[in-house]
């Protein structure tokens, strides 16, 4: 990701090393998230959160599909029908061990198509994740704390 933010939107600004996160899109929608259903997803009961709406120039951000980055976090490759997964995973499998590495980050580039496709093998393009190298304060529009709902398992 790092990479690709260098490449797309320029150099992190000096002591900056790693990306801040954040939705931009969730289940196709660019909203806050219910805190009443996301209360019950997150962490464990009374444990304290923030959500932040916040904006940040185009330029400064980078968009990827959520589904395609896991992908990637898995070290897959990704592809829009199975028929084009088994053809992919055959050519890299061909490659010699040292062209590999050159494959899989071409084919990561998918990531950034930001294209809708819902067929038997892939559904993507409605959770979109944002990456950008610093959240400034005059950037967040407003804030939420909420806290967590859901229970500790009993073996826990």
């Amino acid at each position: 990701m790092v990479r690709e933010m260098t490449s797309r939107i320029g150099e992190p600004p000096k002591g900056i090393h790693y990306p801040v996160w954040a939705w931009y899109m969730k289940e196709g929608k660019r909203k806050k998230p219910d805190l009443r259903t996301e209360r019950w997803e997150n962490g464990w009961k009374g444990e304290n959160y923030v959500c932040m709406e916040i904006e940040i120039q185009d330029d400064q951000v980078l968009l990827s599909d959520f589904d395609d980055w896991s992908i990637i976090l898995l070290n897959g490759l990704i592809s829009d029908t199975e028929e084009e997964d088994e053809r992919l995973e055959n050519e890299y499998d061909r490659l010699p061990p040292g062209k590999r590495e050159a494959y899989r980050c071409k084919n990561w580039e998918r990531a950034f198509r930001l294209s809708y496709l819902d067929n038997d093998w892939v559904h993507r393009g409605d959770t979109i994740q944002a990456t950008f190298w610093e959240l400034r304060k005059e950037c967040i529009r407003k804030v939420w704390f909420f806290s967590t709902a859901r229970k500790k398992p009993v073996n826990d």
